[in-house]
């Protein structure tokens, strides 16, 4: 389940991003060649957020879930 809300964390990270684009894309007067590899950057940036996200996740995770263990370690409580 982690690793599915990462994946979808990141694509929604990428919507809102191009959506903002999208909204600002009048003030810049671009042709349609540059909006074309504007476009090919985000879907490529949005396919490695997706793939890169999960695992990354799941690092933090396992990372707090240590963290979390040392603190409520009995023999650090039986020291002080």
């Amino acid at each position: 389940v982690l690793n599915q809300d990462a994946a979808v964390v990141g694509v929604v990270a990428m919507r809102i991003e191009t959506g903002v684009l999208l909204f600002v894309s009048p003030l810049f007067e671009l042709s349609a060649d540059v909006w074309a590899v504007v476009a090919g950057a985000v879907l490529q940036e949005a396919l490695i957020s997706a793939a890169l996200a999960p695992p990354l996740f799941l690092m933090l995770r396992s990372i707090q879930v240590r963290m979390e263990t040392v603190r409520k370690s009995p023999s650090l409580d039986a020291a002080s």
